[in-house]
């Protein structure tokens, strides 16, 4: 067979490879796809497929949907790194993965132990995560394995990470530790090189708002079904624009439309005597959209937008996402006629 394999000129090799591959360079496919079974063949083929299938293994195919495939993928990272083996292998250099172990309940202390463990291996190299983990299935009192602990542990490690997608419930997700007395343990500042974020029912107060703005590198943001969240007494303006590292866009997406409310979302304007130095323009540095998500609503909303979440993040097409600007006019929701115009 790899004699076979070997009289092809490298070139049609090649073009055979890459005719499976998706054609957007960020999209995450599962093991059950055509296109993974093919690199994964070519990988044991010979020398000359091995390099070029191991590196599209590691930009589109970790991905670990059961606790299953968790736990062997983590059995197999350790295996190799006991090995001698010259030759690039697949566990090294992992950038991008998707990670869903846990069914409805994520109290499952094995399983969280992999998780850390799995993220302690890869922290080095790992710059996208897409995760789909039901955080609102445990909260704090209810732990009483200390799940919580050791998947916080985890994510601890991930200081390379650039991108980072929350499909499920993200109120739990930690973005504060409330056992601790520093609001600023949350685990979004161990990520100093974040620049995407995308996020499915966030807790939208005013911790979360600063907790961003002091993100050096966040530049884009998907929020979905974040409205719902906001409190009417939430400031923006003093929680995030006084604060903010850098110029950011965030898409507010939601399936359901919601009306204007009358609580101050960002400051009319800036003057020097008040502290600001002069005249600014409304929101600067702050592109604020509106996006209305294009599937129907089931009878629990939350789950279409998981869905939309996972369809657009293992697509490679969240950061595309682009609705009609929100006007800095001292309403909180987004109003009515621009979700219905983006749809």
């Amino acid at each position: 067979m790899e004699s076979q394999v070997l009289r092809l000129p490298w070139e049609l090799i090649l073009a055979i490879m890459m005719s499976y591959l998706p054609s957007n360079a960020a999209t995450l496919i599962p093991a059950s796809d055509k296109a993974t079974q093919l690199l994964l063949s070519f990988s044991l083929a010979s020398r000359l497929t091995h390099e070029f299938a191991v590196g599209c293994l590691q930009r589109h195919c970790i991905f670990l949907d059961s606790d299953d495939r968790l736990r062997r993928f983590l059995l197999s990272l350790e295996a190799w790194r006991g090995s001698d083996l010259d030759l690039p292998s697949i566990f090294e250099n992992i950038s991008a993965m998707y990670l869903a172990p846990f069914g409805s309940v994520m109290d499952n202390l094995p399983t969280a132990a992999w998780v850390r463990d799995v993220f302690g291996y890869t922290s080095r190299t790992l710059r996208r995560l897409v995760v789909d983990m039901p955080f609102d299935s445990l909260p704090p009192w209810n732990d009483h394995l200390n799940v919580g602990p050791v998947l916080r542990e985890g994510f601890e490690r991930l200081v390379n990470l650039e991108e980072f997608v929350c499909t499920r419930d993200a109120v739990r997700l930690g973005i504060s530790d409330e056992t601790r007395e520093n609001e600023h343990s949350s685990v979004l500042y161990r990520w100093p090189k974040l620049r995407r974020l995308g996020l499915n029912r966030p807790m939208c107060n005013n911790m979360f708002w600063e907790c961003l703005a002091n993100l050096p590198n966040l530049e884009y943001a998907v929020f979905a079904s974040a409205l719902a969240l906001m409190p009417r007494s939430l400031d923006v303006g003093a929680s995030y624009l006084g604060r903010m590292a850098s110029p950011i866009t965030i898409v507010l997406a939601d399936i359901r439309v919601y009306r204007p409310a009358p609580p101050p979302f960002l400051p009319r304007e800036n003057t020097a005597e008040e502290g600001g130095g002069g005249r600014e323009k409304d929101g600067e540095g702050l592109q604020l959209m509106a996006y209305r998500i294009p599937i129907p609503e089931r009878r629990n909303f939350l789950d279409s937008c998981s869905e939309w979440l996972i369809g657009m993040a293992l697509a490679g097409e969240l950061w595309h996402t682009k609705g009609e600007r929100i006007a800095t006019v001292p309403e909180l929701a987004v109003p009515v006629q621009s979700l219905l115009d983006v749809a």
